[in-house]
């Protein structure tokens, strides 16, 4: 799956995140499964996740969670709530940062 989506991506780390939470307490799992049903949660050891940037390519996963690293996930965001800010600073006649 292809996305520049810090939502998708976050979604994707409930998952993850459902899938270790269970795997630790087993005796949790059904209580997991109401909150994010069994079908859906991924096994960190079969998830890859990377950025494309500057003629490279990156894992976004920290490899000791098993999670996309939040670091990664809050500068996506960031970017794009600093766009939309300039676009709501642009429609006001506001200088742009």
């Amino acid at each position: 799956m292809t996305t520049h989506s810090p939502y998708i991506l976050s979604h994707l780390n409930l998952l993850l995140y459902a899938y270790q939470v269970a795997e630790k307490h087993p005796d949790r799992a059904e209580d997991v499964a109401k909150i994010v049903p069994r079908a859906s949660w991924i096994n960190p050891q079969e998830f890859a996740c990377y950025q494309v940037e500057n003629g490279g390519v990156q894992s976004l996963v920290n490899a000791e969670l098993g999670l996309i690293d939040n670091n990664e996930l809050d500068a996506l965001s960031g970017d794009a709530a600093d766009a939309f800010d300039n676009l709501i600073r642009l429609s006001k006649g506001v200088a742009v940062r």
